[in-house]
């Protein structure tokens, strides 16, 4: 859709219609909030009762109608719709209407929020997000959200190793690298979102995610690059190791890694030599031989199901965190709210993927319990110690402790309602990205544009307050 506003911004307007699938999606505030941390361009309707939904008969996420002037449906495409395929229809579609003399050039005069619904989702719809003339995003009451000297704009991963912590400032396009106790002693890339190599302060990324670090090198998914980036923290250089900067189509093939497109990584582990990617766009685990430069399918057979089986024919859906014991790959499988389980030591692939918890694609909620018992809502994270899970449950609001030999699993930190509260009776805002060091939970807190830190023994939390940023 950016393309198409980059290409046809005077003859087409983009409307984006959210019909939830989860509880929090429901929400126009979670929505807005949304619409800001992907700078989203267009104006976007909380189809909340799936109203918009069916009147125009869509059966499948993502569907693209195109409307013509007289507001006649002229086209309807369900599924992934490449641009490529996209912009032939829509300029032969503005010559047809230039000829009839029905194409208006004007800008369309749009204000959010101007909806019959409510805050909470409750009318048929709601306005909730507009960039008049591609500007900066709107937060509420009209105020533009900027980045703040005091922390970083929609972090969605972090690394906590050696003594610094590494956050993915996926909203500032850059990486932060602190001490422990906030104070920044380095900042990776531009700032400027883009896909380019170079130096620490030439080097471009596109909202970054999940981080590895081995052996001076720190391992980077550029998820809107669809790319692997390597930076030497030593001679302070980012360089591409894997994908083209464009997103692949389909599962992910075998080959050499910088040949091969790759579809919106999400976060990284290694394990050995080898390097595993969330590939949230491809519904897979890929695997990255650091040794000879080639990437390939690890698990998963690009369908977006809960299917367990053999790693190479079982289904994911939008794997989006990874953690490991080097014996297991643990798998947040955000959009089944399912935490899976690989196993890493079977080189033919026959060994079965498993699930731990997470019952279908539609089946979600935030409830305790044993195996099929627990629901979660959208978990975007997993980070083990002393052979528990801990668990970004990012629509609850929480942080949730699984114990992945019994699958029993419990609330950790963190109330459930939004907020941003310390203590005991902690709040998270869609906490997106976890990890441990020194018997403390470094929490990537991603709508509150904040890091958090849950003491393991005692789970009260603090924010952590970033100096010099």
């Amino acid at each position: 859709m950016r393309k198409v506003e980059d290409a046809f911004g005077q003859e087409v307007q983009v409307i984006g219609v959210h019909s939830a699938k989860f509880d929090r999606e429901r929400i126009s505030e979670g929505i807005h909030q949304a619409v800001l941390k992907y700078g989203v361009r267009h104006p976007v309707v909380n189809d909340s009762r799936f109203s918009v939904w069916r009147a125009y008969g869509v059966r499948a996420w993502p569907t693209i109608a195109v409307i013509d002037p007289e507001g006649r449906v002229a086209a309807v495409q369900a599924g992934e719709s490449p641009y490529e395929a996209l912009a032939p229809f829509l300029a032969a579609m503005i010559r047809n209407e230039d000829a009839k003399g029905r194409l208006h050039r004007s800008p369309a005069v749009l204000a959010a929020g101007g909806g019959t619904g409510n805050p909470g989702g409750g009318g048929p719809v709601e306005a909730v997000g507009v960039l008049p003339g591609g500007g900066p995003a709107a937060g509420p009451g009209g105020a533009s959200v900027s980045r703040t000297t005091s922390g970083p704009l929609f972090p969605g991963k972090l690394l906590a190793s050696e003594e610094r912590i590494f956050i993915a400032d996926s909203g500032g396009n850059r990486v932060v690298v602190s001490d422990p106790d906030g104070n920044v002693k380095t900042v990776i890339g531009s700032g400027n979102g883009g896909w380019r190599d170079g130096t620490f302060e030439e080097a471009c990324f596109s909202a970054p995610q999940g981080m590895a670090l081995a052996g001076g090198f720190l391992y980077v998914a550029d998820s809107e690059s669809h790319t692997i980036r390597r930076i030497d923290l030593a001679r302070r250089l980012v360089e591409t190791i894997a994908g083209v900067g464009a997103q692949g189509l389909g599962p992910v093939r075998s080959g050499p890694a910088r040949k091969i497109p790759i579809s919106s990584p999400w976060d990284l582990v290694i394990a050995g030599e080898r390097l595993f990617i969330a590939l949230a766009g491809s519904h897979q685990i890929g695997v990255f031989d650091l040794e000879a430069g080639e990437i390939g399918p690890f698990a998963g057979n690009g369908l977006e199901q809960l299917a367990d089986g053999p790693r190479l024919s079982a289904s994911f859906n939008q794997p989006s965190g990874l953690a490991t014991d080097g014996h297991v790959l643990y798998v947040a499988d955000s959009e089944a709210s399912a935490i899976r389980a690989v196993p890493l030591s079977d080189p033919k692939g026959k060994e079965r993927v498993r699930t731990i918890v997470g019952v279908g694609l539609f089946d979600f909620g935030d409830r305790d319990g044993t195996g099929s018992e627990v629901l979660l809502q959208h978990p975007l994270d997993v980070a083990l110690n002393g052979g528990q899970l801990y668990i970004a449950d990012t629509y609850n609001h929480r942080v949730k402790k699984l114990d992945p030999e019994t699958g029993s699993a419990a609330r950790f930190a963190g109330s459930g309602r939004p907020g941003r509260e310390d203590g005991h009776q902690a709040e998270f805002n869609e906490p997106g990205g976890l990890s441990i060091l020194a018997g403390d939970l470094y929490v990537a807190d991603t709508n509150n544009h904040a890091v958090r830190i849950v003491e393991i023994q005692s789970a009260r939390v603090r924010t952590l307050f970033l100096k010099g940023l």
